[in-house]
């Protein structure tokens, strides 16, 4: 049977179950506690709604993170997490928990008093609980998401045998330039909380730059996105689970990478450039020190998340898909 946990202590009220199931199951940081009790704290106009399955012995054995929020007299409900997260997961340990879970779903919906739509964006392509749902309601739909391009790694390999020509011939003119110009190229990947929080400002006022430059509204620009942002990073930083990695021009930053620590992923969650070094290339410097870096931390993969922009091709050999319900 299902049961329903309602507002901003539903995590709470899981607690190390709720860990323990995602652990088991495997699912990558943003869909873990500290992502989703972060995202939950930033965004508050949503209130987290979770169906939860329990186990024997006070195990918890599926769970489906939601979130909902009346907007213009219809209950909208997402993902908790909706929007920064770039992986959702209806985490269950074995089929017949995940289909009780789905039944559970089905079930809260339809017994909703109110006009209601949902949308939980970013599960992994063919899940059998959003199939589920979507196959035990009226109206519904399972259709694809957006995939994550991804760098496949092998071990003893070097990072430029991942990098397309265009980017190799980028690459070596940065660093004829570079030297011509004498300028100075300093990589830096940074993981001590207390020198992640001093780069703070300074990445807060690239990302809008460079945003801005491309006439793109920036999430720097949102105080809840912002506000989330900082605080994820805060929080993970803590944890050991992020990685900065800068890269320095006579000591200026030029261009910057925020990336997830996660098992054997390295996840690039916000990267970008100084604009006034872009005659320096220094995005694809930058990116070929990513691949180097996830190397030499002996990662399966470079995950580029969500998205299939031009930059992420230039490396990326597979790809990552998913579907949204």
């Amino acid at each position: 049977m299902v049961r329903w946990l309602r507002g901003p202590d539903a995590l709470d009220q899981l607690g190390d179950r709720f860990d323990a199931l995602v652990e088991f199951t495997a699912v990558p940081l943003v869909a873990r506690r500290t992502w989703l009790q972060t995202w939950s704290d930033t965004y508050r106009d949503h209130e987290p709604w979770v169906a939860v399955v329990d186990g024997p012995d006070g195990r918890l054995d599926a769970c489906a993170m939601l979130a909902r929020r009346m907007r213009g007299g219809i209950l909208d409900i997402n993902n908790l997490g909706r929007g920064p997260t770039d992986y959702t997961f209806f985490p269950a340990r074995d089929a017949a928990a995940g289909a009780e879970l789905a039944g559970g779903v089905v079930d809260g919906l339809r017994a909703l008093r109110q006009p209601w739509r949902v949308r939980v964006e970013q599960l992994p392509a063919g899940d059998p609980v959003a199939a589920a749902v979507a196959s035990g309601l009226r109206v519904a739909a399972v259709v694809p998401g957006d995939p994550s391009p991804v760098v496949a790694l092998r071990p003893g390999t070097s990072a430029d045998a991942y990098m397309s020509s265009r980017m190799r011939r980028s690459v070596r003119t940065a660093a004829n330039r570079l030297a011509r110009d004498g300028v100075v190229a300093e990589y830096n990947h940074v993981t001590e909380p207390v020198e992640i929080g001093a780069y703070l400002p300074e990445l807060e006022a690239v990302w809008r730059e460079r945003d801005h430059l491309v006439g793109r509204r920036s999430d720097a620009d949102d105080p809840a996105g912002l506000g989330f942002f900082l605080a994820a990073v805060r929080g993970l930083a803590e944890r050991g689970e992020v990685e900065l990695t800068v890269l320095l021009l006579d000591g200026a930053l030029a261009a910057f990478a925020v990336c997830l620590l996660d098992a054997e992923s390295h996840q690039v969650w916000i990267p970008r450039i100084a604009p006034r070094f872009a005659a320096y290339n220094p995005g694809h410097l930058v990116n070929r020190s990513l691949v180097a870096r996830a190397l030499e931390r002996g990662c399966a993969q470079l995950d580029w998340m969500r998205g299939e922009e031009p930059y992420k091709l230039e490396t990326a050999n597979c790809a990552i898909e998913h579907e949204h319900l």
